[in-house]
């Protein structure tokens, strides 16, 4: 984003999908023990 010739503004954003990731695996276990299938 230019907000004048002489400054920009950069706007970036990444995700490599781990932290999504480990609330999967998370949401998995605490189903699995909620189900009494995990020991």
């Amino acid at each position: 984003i230019e907000l004048n010739s002489n400054f920009f503004k950069v706007v970036s954003w990444y995700d490599n999908e781990w932290g999504y990731s480990s609330r999967v695996i998370d949401l998995i276990l605490a189903m699995a023990k909620k189900d009494g299938t995990q020991k």
